[in-house]
Parts: structure tokens; sequence; C-alpha cells
């Protein structure tokens, strides 16, 4: 069960995985996908992305995708999302060139790192709390593995954002200009900027929807 209530799938099966693998092969083929958003993987086994993940990154490299992306929603801590990203990494292998045994898993993912130190900034109006920016980084730079499997190139391909369902936009929490200020933040801050849907038209409607 999923928090003691949902029922949930028997991901460490191997024929569940084969079931899961064929299925979203088919996926890629039929919708033209080039890349997966992977929703709570700290629900999910390990045991699950070190065979789902390289067997996507196959089948899509047989259509043209060499680079097809599987990130993961991160909302969890460092010390868990270590383990799913890349070849991953236990808490013994940080600053080290050692990994968890076994194929890359998750390239990168949404990362609520950074998120908590600029909302906090911004919100709150405590300018030190951006100070865990680039603490977050060097650290970050020593607990994942961060080697591209194409190319086996280093690649912080963690995403960066403002705003997102959970919680209420920070425009509405905060003010447009600090809402800019953050767009601005992670526009040059190094991964990728995710943008939430209606951020662009300007939405600043209460609640978290």
């Amino acid at each position: 069960k999923i928090y003691g209530s949902m029922d949930d799938l028997r991901l460490e099966s191997r024929r569940v995985q084969e079931k899961y693998i064929a299925m979203t092969k088919a996926l890629i083929s039929s919708a033209d996908i080039d890349g997966f958003r992977v929703d709570t993987p700290m629900q999910v086994p390990l045991s699950f992305f070190k065979a789902w993940a390289p067997a996507m990154r196959e089948h899509a490299s047989t259509l043209g995708k060499g680079k097809f992306g599987i990130f993961g929603e991160f909302f969890v801590e460092v010390e868990r999302f270590a383990t799913m990203t890349g070849r991953g990494k236990t808490p013994d292998m940080y600053g080290h060139d050692a990994f968890i045994e076994g194929a890359h898993t998750m390239k990168g993912g949404i990362d609520y790192t950074y998120y908590w130190y600029i909302f906090t900034a911004l919100v709150t109006n405590r300018g030190d709390f951006a100070n865990g920016l680039p603490l977050a980084y060097d650290a970050e730079n020593q607990m994942l593995d961060l080697i591209e499997p194409s190319s086996g190139q280093p690649e912080f391909a963690m995403w960066t954002f403002c705003n997102n369902h959970d919680n209420w936009r920070m425009q509405v929490m905060a003010g447009k200009e600090q809402m800019q200020l953050c767009l601005k933040v992670i526009s040059f801050w190094p991964g990728t900027p995710l943008h939430y849907a209606g951020d662009e038209q300007g939405f600043d409607s209460p609640g978290s929807a």
C-alpha cells in the first residue's frame, strides 16, 4: 500500500517489470515521446528503475532518440534521490568515483532543494536563505552521479522552479517583483528551468491549482 491506503503495483516483480517495459516501449513508439517525468519515484523500488530505465533508453535509441530523458519528481531529501540519479550513490560513495551497481536510472529531476531556499528567501523576506543555493549546488555535485551515459560527460540536469501545484503561486505569496526575480534566478542557475503552467499569463489567483 502507498500512504497506507492506496493499492500499489508489485514493481519489484520481474514479471511486472517486463509488462511495464513492454507497455512504455509501445507508448514511446506510438506517441513519439522524447522523455518521461516520473511522479514520486521514491515510492518505487530501485530495482525497477535499474531494469526499466535502460530498456527505455535502448528502445528510444532505435527510434533516433539518442538522449531520451528520464526525470523524477524529487520531493524528498537529497540523500534519497541520490540513489536514483545516474547510477546512484549512497553516503559512503559521496565525493568518490563509486556508484551503486547496475545501469543508469534517471538523468535528474525536479529539485525541491532550490525551491525551498528561493521560496523562503522571497516570501519571508529573508535574503540569508539564498546563501543555501550555492551550498546545495556544491553538495549535490558531490552526492549525485551526473554522467550522461550517451556521452560519458557530466551534465547537471536538475530542474529548478518557482511554482508547482502543491503550493500557492509565489506571485500571490510574495508579489510579482519577487516572482520575476525567481524567474531570473532559475533561468541562469545550472540545470533546467521549469515553468509552471499559467505563470506565462500572470496567473495570480489564490490556491494551489
